[in-house]
């Protein structure tokens, strides 16, 4: 076992991209991508949230014309656009969520499943706590799935679901409402 019980694992960028999730500079060109006028799939999905042609329009300019190469970095110049700019974050990454990418297991989430060390009566796991910044939830997807398919007892997967520390700006549902949609959209 690699970790003990205070061990934090904070998580930045580069964490789930052997999952086939971009990076922040491949990220932002797709959400320009996806706010040009033209993408009617994408932008009749900002109109069904609530946001007008010119907000889509207007934050598209703002995004596609700043010299900030990730949408974090033009956000934390232009904090009133938090809200289209996390509409549009989800709007890119949910279609890259598959399940086809996390199973069967590879690169260093199922060596990450298997250090927590879930075992014992109560799988506590061994360390204290998951901090991710990354947006997606693929991470939090595959330990939870990974637990419920490996263990019979439901204690370690809601110990697992304990772990997980997402800060502001990530994205939700939790991955139950994910695997169902995921699932559905699949059949």
């Amino acid at each position: 076992m690699i970790f003990d019980q205070n061990t934090v694992l904070v998580l930045g960028a580069g964490a789930s991209s052997p999952y086939k999730f971009p990076l922040g500079r491949k990220l932002k060109p797709l959400i320009v991508d996806n706010t040009k006028k033209g993408k009617s799939k994408h932008r009749s999905h900002f109109l069904a949230a609530g946001f007008s042609e010119n907000d889509i329009d207007e934050f598209h300019a703002d995004l596609a014309r700043s010299v900030n190469t990730t949408i974090d970095s033009f956000l934390e110049d232009r904090p009133s656009r938090r809200k289209i700019a996390a509409f549009a974050i989800a709007s890119a990454l949910v279609p890259l969520e598959s399940e086809d990418s996390l199973f069967p297991p590879t690169d260093w989430y199922p060596i990450l499943f298997k250090e927590l060390a879930l075992r014992g009566d109560y799988g506590e796991p061994t360390v204290s706590a998951i901090i991710t910044f990354n947006y997606d939830r693929s991470l939090e997807h595959y330990l939870t799935e990974t637990a419920k398919r490996t263990y019979e007892n439901d204690q370690r997967v809601r110990a697992l679901n304990t772990l997980a520390r997402l800060p502001t700006g990530a994205l939700r549902p939790k991955p139950k409402q994910r695997r169902d949609r995921t699932s559905s959209s699949e059949s």
